[in-house]
């Protein structure tokens, strides 16, 4: 096993379309085992030491249509207290 194997295989993993989250617990996989196999003697160093996982993503927010935001009141419209909370919670 070899680096370039490992970075292989993550650009495998991205050419398929696989967010950060997806791809991150591969890597961690992909660096226990020569871990395991370096504290067991079998390989001096770990190929995947310099192995850096993925950045996690952030999703962007977004608002509500505001269709959206009607729906939930005009489903209260007739209820005081319960209009104040969807109006509340919206």
């Amino acid at each position: 096993m070899q680096p370039g194997h490992l970075d292989g295989y993550l650009s495998t993993l991205d050419a398929k379309g696989l967010k950060g989250s997806s791809r991150r617990p591969r890597v961690a996989t992909s660096r226990s085992l020569p871990r395991f196999l370096v504290q067991e003697g079998v390989l001096a160093e770990s190929p995947a030491e310099r192995l850096l996982p993925p950045e996690r993503e952030r999703e962007e927010r977004r608002g509500l249509t505001e269709a959206e935001y009607k729906r939930p009141l005009g489903a209260v419209r007739h209820e005081a207290r319960d209009g104040t909370i969807v109006e509340r919670l919206l």
